[in-house]
């Protein structure tokens, strides 16, 4: 490259700049020689400039690559490559695993300490570490020594510090008077501790009033409370105070499982419930909702008909579970836009819907094994959510391993006059069922593909023009060699996507969407 042009120009270029006078003649020539040699120079560093830049872009990945190196390398020397892999196992499972003969019933990371002195000092300097606690009537060290069940208490207590805890507290057998006064050292130890309550969880099956008056110490002493799971089932006399929970501020998130809805809560703070028990005992807590969004109903009822003089609005709720569709003729909710229920039944779900006039876009259905399914109630209901975007119909219950139960079988519903409405139309203005309709999970044990309106439903809803038209196609996955459903996937366009799920997918997809409270 050139040396910079003209350099003394730029006194004369200054001088001229700093009057007003025109430039002469000679001046005009040494002017246009100047711009014409300023732009050669100009491109000569351009050039210059993208030829160091590449440099450097090309310098900093080699730089990387030689930093990821000498990195793997510095690994590969490091001291615990040195280890027996029978240690490291050792070490990963102490880790990963604590010994259960030890500590049976406890959540503290005890065995963190025996793996090593460094490793210790970590446990210990983290308090959050220490915060959950257990106290189960089982616990062989309640039984063997309450004193020691007391320190180790007491100890896990000192090292939580000041922040907000975790409890369960579980009595599952006779909560005797001996376990009573075992268990009481400990317990009134973590009742001194109530204002760093976080969550609490308690099951007391036997004797809940002798567990109950444990606790009581705690009523007036939960500012920090947000969780709370209740499961017991006995009545409790009418002398008991009921009212342990009731000044609770932060309260938000309630489980409670009972067949007497006897004690009382802040109701008017709750946001997340499940409830488990007589449906009837519950309603006139319900009614005092006010900011109630996220509900699972896993109860009963104790008549075929709720009268309508029960019926309860819910009018933040969005998210709602309920076992049986019978639960849903006594509630209103005009801003639900999540709703599982059964396939039971399903004119209560259609009278739900109509009255609650709501945002609906996720809706999920259970088969009840051993009922036939009304399709004409279901069709009628989804007339009432145009706003829905995804339809889920799941199939009934099967063990933990998958498998279906000894004396069941599949039952085949027919499906026909639901495919037949859920089909669009090309008029322009139709009332079509559910038009927004993007997402369809179909996983009854049968093969939609065998029926003309299942083919003739979806290929209406392929429009590319439609900004609703449907994505995603999720069948269940015995469907997956039928010869019709190999013809219509490769006719299929790429925009939608069919996926062929197992029961386990399936129920995967129904906690994705649907999640248990």
């Amino acid at each position: 490259m050139e040396p910079n042009p003209s350099p003394g120009l730029q006194i004369e270029l200054n001088h001229l700049l700093s009057a007003n006078a025109a430039p002469t003649e000679s001046e005009c020539i040494s002017l246009r020689t100047f711009i014409r040699e300023r732009q050669e120079y100009a491109e000569a560093l351009k050039s210059r400039a993208n030829t160091l830049r590449f440099e450097l872009e090309r310098t900093a990945r080699e730089e990387l690559d030689v930093a990821a190196d000498i990195r793997k390398a510095t690994m590969a020397l490091g001291s615990i490559r040195r280890l027996p892999p029978e240690i490291i196992c050792e070490i990963f499972y102490r880790a990963a695993k604590y010994p259960r003969k030890a500590y049976t019933t406890d959540l503290a990371p005890w065995w963190l300490g025996q793996i090593s002195s460094r490793w210790r000092k970590i446990a210990l300097s983290f308090p959050r570490l220490w915060s959950k606690f257990r106290v189960d009537g089982e616990d062989e060290l309640l039984k063997r020594s309450p004193e020691l069940m007391k320190e180790r208490i007491s100890t896990q207590l000192a090292r939580s510090g000041n922040v907000l805890l975790s409890l369960e507290l579980s009595f599952y057998q006779a909560f005797h008077g001996k376990l009573l006064e075992s268990a009481a050292p400990a317990m009134s130890l973590l009742v001194s501790r109530s204002a760093q309550w976080r969550k609490l969880s308690f099951t007391a099956l036997k004797q809940t009033e002798a567990f109950l008056t444990l606790i009581q110490p705690v009523k007036g002493r939960l500012p920090q409370l947000k969780k709370l799971s209740c499961h017991f089932y006995s009545r409790l006399n009418d002398d008991l105070d009921l009212d342990i929970f009731l000044d609770a501020p932060q309260l938000s998130q309630l489980s409670l499982s009972t067949r007497h809805n006897q004690l009382r809560f802040p109701w008017m703070t709750i946001r997340e419930c499940y409830l488990e028990g007589n449906l009837d005992e519950f309603l006139p807590s319900l009614a005092e909702t006010h900011v109630l969004a996220e509900l699972h109903l896993n109860t009963h009822c104790s008549v075929l008909e709720l009268p309508h003089s029960m019926m309860v609005r819910l009018p933040s709720l969005q998210r709602l579970r309920a076992i049986q569709t019978i639960e849903l003729s006594v509630l209103t909710a005009p801003n639900l836009e999540h709703l599982n229920t059964s396939t039971k039944d399903l004119h209560h779900l259609s009278n739900f819907l109509q009255r609650s006039v709501c945002p609906l876009s996720l809706l999920g259905l259970e088969e009840e094994n051993g009922y036939n399914i009304n399709i004409s109630d279901l069709v009628q209901g989804l007339g009432y959510v145009p706003s829905l975007n995804l339809l889920a119909m799941f199939p009934r219950l099967r063990d933990w391993t998958g498998e279906r139960f000894l004396d069941d079988e599949p039952r085949i519903h027919d499906v026909r006059p639901l495919f037949a409405a859920l089909k669009l139309s090309a008029e322009v203005g139709a009332a079509d069922l559910v038009p927004r309709l993007s997402t369809f999970i179909f996983g009854f044990e049968q093969n939609p593909f065998v029926h003309d309106e299942f083919l003739v439903m979806v290929s209406s809803r392929l429009n590319p023009t439609n900004p609703h038209r449907l994505k995603h196609l999720l069948i269940e996955a015995s469907c997956r060699t039928n010869h019709r459903a190999r013809g219509f996937l490769a006719k299929a366009p790429a925009e939608l996507v069919i996926e062929y799920v197992d029961y386990r997918a399936l129920m995967d997809l129904d906690e994705l969407y649907f999640p248990r409270a």
